[in-house]
């Protein structure tokens, strides 16, 4: 017979009889359970005093070898279950809540899959992946953060570009690239924004639009379109900082600036130069650099290239080198010559040059005007030949300087 204490009624009251001995069963920390009617330990189900650990785990079963796992059912008696699987996570467990009931998804789709709520269970995406440094999708991808302040862009990509490598490892910052693409030709000072398209392709690595009209282009064939409304007065406008090419086409063409001047400069070329604004200069460069046409500082206009005797010519008609009428300014043997050119179909013209009229003491000093020159006076006082003309009179008559005077013929 068995008898234990009740505490209410301060008497001992007898007990049914049955269970197994007052001796715990199994090793030390193992939790007691009633193993027919025995006292019962397993090393599946400990509990530490130390750290109030209870742990469900691995358990040698019947004093086998091979593990055994299980599971931990919570139920209330009534409504709400729960059940925490041990085993090799097979399937979905559904959690109840004295609120509300959800589901509890294991882990899903392949090692390195970014996970996602498909339909409220868990799914792996395919397209997203992750292996602890690298971020990669091959799906698409749509951003629409709007940006709150000018601080706070919707992309930043911040970091340090690299540098140093090879044409092939040192690769943009950004970099725009379809699989398969060889990607060899890379600064190797670093590139913020890279673009390689695939061999064959054949249209715009860039494409600039406004409203959906194409405002500035690049082709595949490194062509720049710029297309500026009406209501713009300037298509491109760069700021040079100091000397070199501005814009460079190969290794025979560009723009350059230099000091105070741009220069349009082509090798083995003609090429134009302008000054900065307020100087009033365009120069037409020869190969060596020397200029042909040079209008400098507002109010004089010269042909030169070095030591060279120079040609100016004034097309009356022109139909092609050897068919034409012109005026033609030339040095030859160090004598310069003004005379009236033809060739072809070109007829001979008559050269008339007119210095036109002024009165004797209308004319320039002779030193000044040189030997040679000429002007024709209204008011001669005589009429002899190379004698000096004075005024005064009504005679008009030709003149021509000696250096020293104006002599009349």
């Amino acid at each position: 017979m068995a008898y234990k204490f009740n505490p209410f009624t301060g008497k001992l009251d007898e007990s049914s009889a049955g269970g197994g001995g007052g001796t715990p069963g199994g090793s030390n920390t193992q939790v007691q359970f009633n193993d027919s009617n025995s006292f019962g330990g397993d090393d599946g189900l400990t509990f530490n005093k130390t750290t109030n650990v209870l742990t469900v785990g691995a358990s040698t079963g019947n004093g086998g070898s091979a593990k055994v796992y299980g599971d931990i059912n919570l139920d209330d008696g009534g409504s709400f279950t729960t059940t925490v699987q041990c085993v090799t996570p097979t399937q979905n467990r559904t959690i109840s809540f004295p609120d509300a009931t959800g589901t509890v998804a294991l882990v899903a789709g392949s090692s390195g899959q970014l996970l996602w709520n498909n339909a409220g269970a868990n799914a792996g995406a395919s397209t997203l992946t992750y292996d602890g440094s690298i971020l990669t999708t091959s799906g698409r991808f749509i951003n629409s953060y709007n940006a709150t302040t000018g601080s706070n862009p919707a992309k930043v990509f911040t970091g340090t570009w690299f540098t140093g490598g090879t044409g092939t490892t040192t690769k943009p910052h950004f970099l725009i690239e379809p699989s398969g693409t060889t990607s060899t030709g890379w600064s190797t000072s670093g590139t913020a924004l890279g673009v390689n398209a695939a061999s064959g392709f054949g249209g715009n690595l860039l494409d600039l639009q406004v409203n959906g009209t194409s405002r500035t282009k690049v082709s595949q064939s490194g062509s720049v379109d710029i297309n500026v409304p009406a209501t713009n007065t300037v298509a491109l406008n760069i700021a040079a900082g100091g000397g070199g090419d501005v814009i460079k086409v190969g290794s025979a063409f560009g723009i350059g600036f230099t000091g105070n001047t741009y220069s349009l400069l082509a090798t083995n070329y003609p090429g134009f130069q302008v000054g900065a604004q307020g100087t009033g200069r365009l120069t037409i460069l020869g190969s060596t650099d020397n200029p042909i046409v040079l209008t400098p500082q507002f109010n004089v206009s010269e042909q030169r290239n070095g030591t060279n005797a120079q040609t100016f010519r004034v097309y009356n008609t022109f139909t092609d080198a050897s068919n034409y009428e012109r005026l033609s300014t030339t040095w030859s043997s160090n004598v310069c010559y003004t005379k009236p050119e033809n060739a072809g179909t070109g007829s001979a013209r008559l050269y008339v040059p007119v210095t036109g009229s002024t009165t004797v003491a209308g004319l320039p000093a002779a030193s000044t005007a040189g030997a040679g020159a000429r002007a024709f006076v209204t008011d001669a006082n005589a009429t002899t030949f190379l004698s000096t003309v004075a005024g005064g009179g009504s005679n008009k008559v030709p003149v021509v300087s000696d250096g020293t005077n104006w002599l009349i013929g």
